[in-house]
């Protein structure tokens, strides 16, 4: 009878903790977040899911605790690789694939100046592989007049990641069109936060990064794929190719 009753008693906890919790689904340019919410608060609550719209390969999975991330979350590579594992009780990088931080040289900021420095690892966006490319390229929305030029180009961007890891000190080093600059600093909203900052001795310091952003508007037929590479790409530097076809017409 003992036993019969800690069943039951099990089963309505589990039941209650299973009304508690509401299934949400949020679909955003190319991914879609599958998670919970704790009913009476509204906040994050269990496992998270982030998956390609496309592929339907998982890109990101973890837990929230009220809307907190919590334990160690998982950020993948192509077809379900590992590529980032974070742990958020500990605030710490546990592993990082395909990238070298051997004696990884970027600025770092001293006594109010930039000076190039040997850091146990550069500021590291925590996301899935390439995840900075896909957003900028989903989000940034250039201006008509930009596209009735379509003209090509290049813009380059500074910006320093603090001890917190969030973006400040954006500055627009080169740029070939002014309407571009307002578009590119609203896009650079998404990726204001969620940084790993550098850090020297354990110690998290001020860095500089960069993104250089390769504009083309090509008009006509959709150019075959180049096998072309690329290789201008640092520890303190993206690269971001943004290609819009059929741009004039």
């Amino acid at each position: 009878m003992k036993k019969i009753t800690l069943l039951l008693a099990i089963v309505m906890c589990a039941n209650m903790t299973g009304q508690q919790l509401k299934k949400k689904k949020n679909s955003a340019y190319f991914y879609e977040e599958i998670y919970t919410i704790d009913k009476s608060s509204k906040k994050k609550q269990g496992d998270y899911l982030k998956l390609s719209k496309y592929s339907g390969d998982t890109l990101v999975k973890g837990q929230y605790e009220q809307d907190k991330q919590v334990g160690i979350w998982s950020f993948m590579g192509a077809d379900n690789s590992k590529y980032i594992s974070y742990d958020y009780n500990e605030e710490k990088l546990i592993e990082i694939i395909d990238v070298n931080f051997k004696e990884a040289s970027v600025q770092v900021k001293k006594e109010g100046n930039f000076k190039m420095t040997n850091v146990d690892h550069p500021a590291v966006y925590i996301g899935f592989k390439n995840e900075i490319k896909r957003t900028m390229i989903a989000v940034l929305k250039p201006p008509p007049s930009v596209y009735a030029q379509a003209k090509p180009g290049v813009v380059m961007v500074s910006f320093d990641i603090n001890t917190e890891g969030e973006i400040e000190g954006y500055k627009m080093e080169t740029s070939y069109d002014n309407n571009l600059n307002k578009a590119l600093e609203k896009a650079f909203e998404n990726i204001k936060k969620g940084w790993l900052p550098a850090s020297i001795g354990g110690t998290p310091v001020v860095s500089k990064m960069h993104m250089m952003f390769n504009f083309d508007f090509v008009m006509g037929a959709i150019p075959p794929k180049s096998s072309k590479q690329r290789s201008l790409e640092r520890p303190d530097l993206i690269v971001i190719d943004m290609v819009y076809y059929g741009a004039a017409h």
